[in-house]
């Protein structure tokens, strides 16, 4: 009935030697939008990341480059050129890849 602990995850975590916890997290507010939002990167690590936006049919209709921190990374977008509709804004590096969708109004 009993069991060493860590039996869940396969591992015995003493207090000296914590799991690292990696959390990454891609952020668009206000969505939907009129074209100006921001976009938080979190937990994704230094790094050049490339920041593209993609229309409905996936053609590329916007890109940038930013060098994301080991912290939070606020960037900010101006899309007001871009007609209203369903976009998805594709975020990536070496190590991480996301996509999520926004409404620009």
């Amino acid at each position: 009935m009993g069991g060493a602990i860590g039996d869940t995850c396969g591992a015995v975590v003493g207090i000296n030697n914590p799991v690292p916890e990696t959390q990454h997290s891609v952020l668009i507010y206000p969505n939907p939008n009129n074209g100006i939002f921001t976009l938080v990167i979190d937990g994704i690590g230094k790094d050049d990341t490339q920041i593209n936006i993609l229309d409905i049919t996936g053609k590329l209709v916007l890109n940038n480059t930013v060098i994301t921190s080991n912290s939070e990374t606020k960037v900010p977008i101006d899309a007001m050129n871009l007609a209203k509709g369903v976009y998805v804004i594709q975020v990536k590096n070496n190590t991480f890849n996301s996509n999520i969708k926004f409404i620009k109004q």
